[in-house]
């Protein structure tokens, strides 16, 4: 099955910026997570 190399790109494009709202959204509950842990031992 060969796949265009525009709708490739295209595919690529959208698997990269879902790995990186997945990350990004890991880097904010781990940040809310600190600062909890850091509120409640205070």
């Amino acid at each position: 099955m060969m796949i265009p190399r525009r709708q490739r790109r295209q595919l690529g494009l959208a698997i990269h910026s879902a790995t990186l709202s997945q990350v990004n959204i890991a880097e904010l509950l781990n940040a809310r997570a600190a600062s909890f842990s850091v509120k409640s031992s205070s």
